[in-house]
């Protein structure tokens, strides 16, 4: 999910720009494993965009949690749609998914992917 107030209006609960929207559920939901993926692509390019593994032209999709179990099985079903998918470490890294981060809506292949996030976060 998406904090985007120009497409949702204002939720107060999400206007603290200190922690991503993944996060900031996380914290209401304490007891809970959020994993943070496919938020970076369009509903409508699930289907279009998937390659199978070893394409060339298979994209990358982050995958962002603090559970590196969840992280995995998430990791594992991005993997079995057809995208490629790239671990962030934490859920806070998360960030660079959401609107205005390096790789939203944006096409690209894990190389591509795995430079845009590092360059982002450095």
């Amino acid at each position: 999910m998406n904090y985007w107030p120009s497409i949702d209006g204002v939720q107060q609960m999400f206007e603290d720009r200190h922690y991503g929207s993944s996060e900031i559920v996380q914290r209401r939901l304490a007891r809970s494993r959020v994993v943070k993926t496919l938020n970076h692509i369009g509903y409508h390019e699930l289907e279009d965009e998937r390659r199978p593994a070893g394409s060339p032209q298979r994209r990358a999709l982050g995958v962002a949690s603090d559970d590196p179990r969840a992280a995995a099985a998430v990791a594992e079903l991005v993997e079995r749609i057809g995208y490629d998918p790239v671990r962030l470490g934490s859920l806070s890294a998360g960030r660079l998914l959401e609107p205005g981060g390096p790789v939203f809506g944006v096409s690209l292949r894990r190389t591509e992917f795995e430079l845009a996030v590092r360059a982002e976060a450095a």
